[in-house]
């Protein structure tokens, strides 16, 4: 909750509002903060990067013969490209034989996963606090100005990410001790290390 409410008091100050002490108050501008701040974080995080993707990940099928994806995945397909197996809701399914039971005894996906906030990376953090900024000062009709400055921001933020995306292209989300909380109680094997990427 920390780094949320961190932004969501950088977007308040932008646009001159008192800051808050918690997310949940009832505060106008924090209600117009909050579903802006959230677009914003599923839009960088949904494009899948080394913080939040990983890829070949092995899946056990439950006792039903389905394969359910993480709690929070963003993205999930498989790893085989000629696989036809697509994610819908929060199992994969089969679509040329119609239903989730796959005749399979192993699945590896490629997913992208939602962190919390306090788990990103602060170049990601930067991002997305500056793009969460730049839309709420354009929507509260902030003058040239302050518009052209909080642009400035954002290309800056996203310029210092693509830096650290592409110096960190080879790291796996399985070193980031988020995920091992996370993956707990999900049906998970390690039966293929990948010796190109950290934990594998």
């Amino acid at each position: 909750m920390g780094v949320e409410l961190n932004i969501l008091n950088a977007m308040l100050a932008s646009i001159g509002s008192s800051s808050i002490v918690t997310a949940t108050g009832n505060n106008p501008n924090l209600q117009k903060a909050k579903p802006i701040l959230e677009r914003k974080n599923l839009t960088v995080q949904a494009r899948g990067h080394w913080f939040n993707t990983e890829y070949a990940l092995p899946l056990a099928p439950n006792g039903d013969g389905e394969f359910v994806v993480p709690q929070s995945t963003l993205r999930a397909q498989p790893s085989t490209h000629s696989s036809d197996y697509v994610r819908r809701g929060t199992r994969m399914y089969d679509p040329k034989n119609h239903t989730y039971a796959l005749d399979e005894d192993s699945l590896e996906l490629d997913l992208v996963i939602e962190l919390p906030y306090d788990d990103l990376p602060q170049t990601a953090i930067d991002l997305i606090e500056s793009m969460a900024i730049l839309e709420m000062v354009t929507n509260f009709d902030a003058d040239s100005l302050t518009i052209k400055s909080r642009q400035q921001s954002w290309m800056a933020a996203n310029r210092a990410f693509e830096r650290e995306r592409l110096s960190l292209k080879n790291v796996s989300l399985r070193d980031n001790p988020h995920f091992s909380r996370f993956m707990q109680g999900v049906n998970y094997h390690s039966a293929h290390p990948r010796a190109a990427y950290i934990g594998g």
